[in-house]
């Protein structure tokens, strides 16, 4: 009988708390959407009736976020799984990767670094599958500014990117050692010089 006492004050206990939590807003709790969101659901903490602190967001599209919440926006430090297979650990500002961050992409390529409003932007680092390398700066999820791209082969370029293409000075070493000084325009070789490097 003691036994069954204790259960019954027990989920009193927790019925109060869910019933406290929706009734001020604030507290822990599991919410689910409709309307426009419909199916989405979170289940996390609250503040004065909005997502505040660490919880689970799951749509009904499949992507799941756990992490941080801040006024009721994803923002803060967290994990994105994609539907698609895409997953993201890093820093999120307003729904969007912002800050630094790692992408495992569904081609098996990985982006570890820098981002802006969704866009690799800044300084970071880039895998290929196929085990190239490119290091350097990022402008709106292109290779732009200062970088080094490691080639598969054991070949090296490092220079000046823009757009994804080779623009500007650079060093090109192959795998034997060999090395020379070249010059491009927009993905295009204009001149070289031969070094002994």
């Amino acid at each position: 009988m003691k036994k069954l006492f204790f259960l019954l004050v027990f989920f009193s206990l927790i019925s109060c708390e869910e019933y406290l939590a929706n009734y001020t807003g604030n507290g822990y709790t599991t919410e689910n959407y409709s309307g426009e969101w419909k199916g989405d659901e979170y289940t996390g903490e609250f503040k004065d009736g909005l997502r505040h602190g660490l919880g689970t967001y799951t749509y009904a599209n499949g992507d799941i976020y756990i992490g941080e919440f801040f006024e009721g926006d994803i923002t803060g430090l967290g994990t994105y799984e994609f539907a698609d297979g895409e997953d993201y650990i890093g820093e999120m500002k307003d729904y969007t990767k912002h800050g630094v961050g790692t992408s495992y992409l569904t081609d098996g390529d990985i982006y570890s670094g820098d981002y802006e409003n969704d866009k690799m932007h800044g300084m970071g680092s880039y895998f290929y599958e196929n085990g190239s390398e490119y290091v350097g700066e990022f402008v709106n999820d292109k290779f732009d500014g200062i970088g080094t791209m490691y080639f598969k082969d054991g070949s090296v370029w490092a220079g000046e990117w823009k757009n994804d293409e080779k623009h500007g000075k650079g060093l090109q070493i192959w795998a034997d050692g060999d090395a020379e000084f070249q010059y491009f325009e927009n993905g295009e070789l204009k001149r070289r010089v031969c070094s002994d490097y």
